[in-house]
């Protein structure tokens, strides 16, 4: 063998052999009884975990750059983005962080207000968008800016999950394949309910399989990671705790002499409930503080001043509740006035997160797989914050066939269920049951039974059709060009090669293929199909490519090579869909597919998408040959040509398109050419204000309504507009309408005197129109009356 060839092998099997052997090491350390230590005998960075944090900024900076850059290039687009805009901002205008409401302030033609509470998605990502406008104001980078850092963090768990359980090789490439992906790239730049819930999902999955399969998981962790752990958990916990002991703060039992008095003004409940809270706190943390010695005098001081922190709380609102219930009118209102009165709520999560937090730090044993855990239980208390149901569903699901296929049942020994229950209460349940409560029959029908079941079953704004090729056609695009991988990643898989159950390798991948398989199942199988519903299967899927991918690293020749060659024209066919009809890229997330939009597509599209294609044909062609360094020339090809790929898509691409699918730039006319005003005293200090009204006219597409921040007057009936054009008088006032309607029904509806005195002042979005009404024929804002773009 040549020395080039001997030093090419050394370098394939120097890492796998590491690995080994570090695995083998830690394998023997957890076959003895595992070292015992105090938290306070913990340093604040381990030396292994240096090299860590370096690979890990690598990824962060790389995929930083990737999605942060550009995130406000261009407007929210129609109707998802600035549907969940709307309800985050009217948080801020309302100030009520519990009931989300979607609504018009104008009241029509029969003397009423449009609007109603928004109860068909939940609050986490209503809640990142209002943070992201209070902070960067009502714009895209506001808006879009948490969804951005879920993508981001998403891709950062998967690398540490693949350098933590396989090795860093795998970590890097399984980073670099979801990253790259259009599915993941492109979601991280639309704020919608889908990356919140599969970006946190899959960072749960990924903590959960850390701490079951990762080579680390029995090596003691360090402060930094606790202080970062329960540092997280309680910003997501804590917040929540303020807001249900304030939002439900008034008494909702039955007629009540004492609790009517102790509870108005409200204040005297809230003040109540902090202060029981804020010392019942303060002594959990003193005990734990004082008792992280472990001796024996220790342990004593922390489970005392755990039991005086619970009196503290529980005492003072069990005695409120003796004085309810004899002071009530009936005994079982006003128990259950106490139980849903936000002191008491309040006090039942700040307790769940207290236990959480003792029995972690009053064991002695600290290890890196006790973090792990914690993460997973509160990331997936966060994905059901993101999406409901699904959001531990799913998780669970794979959990339980991952169990029933192996028989590993005493895994359910080793996965802490005792802190992670209290840690997914703590998180999850404050805002759904504070929604219960206030709201009762109509949270529940809708959000649970309409948008949970009959999504499943019946089907719900059903607008695409198809079975197991249906998903497939668009994983394809979602995916590419590394679909072109799969037809190989399952010969890799179903070889014997990837699916060894003698380590943990082997059973990492099997939970790795049982997600994909059961969400590719779940999906199919529910009777509402939209092409992005697949969404959770991508990342599984993109993990066990990077695992094929690192198996042929190290062949000679890579195996099954057959399929290597069915993949190359599979990227062929994809290459030739995307090249021919690239809207099919934007229709991987947006809505209303059957909807015809008139984009003039920019030749240069093709251009980029060909260019990606032949590249990672060519680098796809490369993999297949014998020599080693050649092959790896070949997968960075596909991997250069990924990473170009996915800046065209979410740098150049969307942008381009966005004169279809976002009203900004219209909105920013109207801006431009109205008389500004002052706004009335309290309005938002974002908030823009026009002497001359703007309406939608029989429109309703929620761009309108984010982008004049509710100002706009929505005109769905004839007899509604009549009705303005009598209030409005003779003044000017501006309207967004489709073309169509500009040359149909406006002219028709307009009174004698306006006729022909209407004209377009915007023509650049090539769907809705900008119109003035009076227009003078010399107005200097006056455009022909068709699209501007259009050819």
């Amino acid at each position: 063998m040549s020395s080039k060839n001997t030093q090419d092998a050394a370098e394939t099997v120097e890492p796998q052999a590491t690995s080994d052997a570090v695995e083998s090491a830690n394998n023997a350390a957890a076959t003895e009884e595992p070292a015992r230590f105090s938290l306070s005998s913990l340093r604040w960075f381990e030396d292994d975990t240096k090299a860590w944090w370096r690979d890990r900024a690598i990824v962060v900076t790389v995929f930083g750059l990737l999605f942060l850059l550009f995130l406000g290039s261009f407007g929210l687009w129609d109707p998802w983005e600035v549907h969940y805009g709307e309800v985050a901002r009217s948080i801020l205008e309302r100030n009520d962080w519990i009931s989300t409401w979607w609504g018009s302030h104008w009241k029509n033609s029969t003397g009423s207000a449009e609007g109603s509470y928004f109860f068909s998605k939940p609050i986490l990502l209503m809640w990142m968008m209002s943070i992201g406008m209070q902070v960067f104001g009502f714009s895209a980078w506001g808006v879009r800016l948490g969804v951005a850092l879920i993508a981001l963090m998403g891709v950062l768990l998967v690398y540490s999950m693949g350098a933590s359980v396989f090795r860093r090789r795998v970590g890097f490439l399984m980073a670099g394949i979801l990253g790259t992906s259009p599915f993941w790239s492109m979601l991280s730049r639309q704020a919608q309910t889908d990356m919140p819930f599969v970006g946190l999902m899959t960072v749960g999955i990924c903590f959960f399989m850390m701490a079951v399969f990762g080579k680390d998981r029995d090596l003691p962790a360090d402060k930094f990671s606790y202080s970062l752990t329960f540092g997280w958990v309680a910003l997501v916990c804590i917040p929540q705790v303020i807001l249900v002991l304030v939002g439900l703060s008034s008494w909702r039992g039955s007629t009540n002499p004492f609790m009517e008095a102790f509870t108005s003004p409200q204040t005297q409940g809230i003040i109540f409930g902090g202060v029981i809270l804020g010392l019942g706190t303060l002594l959990l943390l003193t005990g734990l503080w004082k008792g992280r010695a472990n001796t024996e005098k220790s342990r004593k001081t922390r489970s005392r001043l755990a039991l005086a922190a619970l009196a503290v709380v529980w005492v003072p609102l069990l005695v409120v509740l003796v004085i309810a219930l004899v002071s009530g009118d009936n005994a079982a209102k006003s128990l259950e006035g106490w139980f849903v009165w936000g002191p008491t709520q309040a006090a039942q999560y700040l307790s769940m997160f207290s236990l959480a937090l003792y029995l972690t730090f009053s064991r002695p044993i600290v290890e890196r797989r006790r973090i792990y855990l914690i993460g997973f239980y509160t990331f997936v208390a966060l994905a059901t914050m993101a999406k409901g149901l699904l959001g531990f569903m799913l998780p669970g699901a794979i959990f339980f066939f991952y169990l029933l296929i192996t028989r590993e049942w005493k895994m359910l020994k080793q996965v802490d269920l005792h802190i992670g229950v209290p840690i997914f209460i703590a998180v999850c349940f404050p805002w759904y049951a504070a929604m219960l409560i206030r709201h009762t029959k109509g949270f529940w029908t809708r959000f649970f039974v309409h948008d949970h079941f009959k999504r499943l079953s019946g089907g719900v704004h059903q607008i695409d059709t198809g079975s197991f090729e249906h998903f497939v056609r668009w994983l394809g695009y979602g995916l590419f060009p590394w679909f072109a991988f799969l037809p190989a990643t399952f010969g890799y898989l179903f070889s014997g090669r990837g699916l060894k159950m003698d380590d943990d390798r082997g059973r990492a991948t099997l939970m790795l293929l049982i997600w994909a398989a059961l969400g590719f199942m779940l999906f199919t199988l529910s009777s509402t199909k939209f092409h992005h519903y697949i969404f959770p299967v991508v990342p599984p899927l993109a993990m066990l490519i990077a695992l094929a991918i690192d198996d042929a690293l190290d062949r000679e020749l890579p195996h099954p090579w057959p399929l290597y060659f069915a993949g190359i024209g599979v990227l062929g066919m994809l290459t030739w869909d995307l090249v021919g009809d690239p809207q099919l890229l934007k229709n991987l997330f947006t809505y209303k597919y059957d909807r015809v939009w008139l984009v003039d597509l920019d030749p240069g599209f093709s251009r980029w998408i060909f260019g990606a294609g032949a590249v990672s044909l060519v680098g796809m062609v490369l993999f297949l040959v014998r020599n080693r360094v050649i092959r790896r020339a070949g997968l960075s090809a596909v991997m250069a040509a990924a990473f170009v790929f996915t800046v065209f898509c979410i740098d150049i691409y969307m942008p381009a398109i966005s004169g279809s699918w976002s009203q900004k730039g219209l909105w920013d006319a109207y801006y431009a050419q109205c008389t500004r005003i002052d706004g009335p005293p309290g309005a938002h200090r974002f908030k823009r204000f026009c002497e001359e009204p703007a309406i939608a006219f029989r429109l309703n597409w929620r761009g309108e309504t984010f982008y004049t921040q509710n100002e706009v007057l929505p005109m769905s009936k004839d007899k509604d507009f009549d009705h303005f054009l009598k209030e409005n008088g003779d003044e000017t006032f501006y309207a967004i309408m489709e073309y169509s309607s500009y040359r149909g029904s406006f002219p028709r509806a307009l009174p004698a005197h306006l006729k022909g005195k209407a004209c377009i002042t915007y023509n650049e979005n090539i769907k809705f129109a900008l119109v003035k009404v009076p227009c003078a024929p010399d107005d200097p804002n006056r455009t022909e009356d068709k699209p501007k773009n259009r050819r």
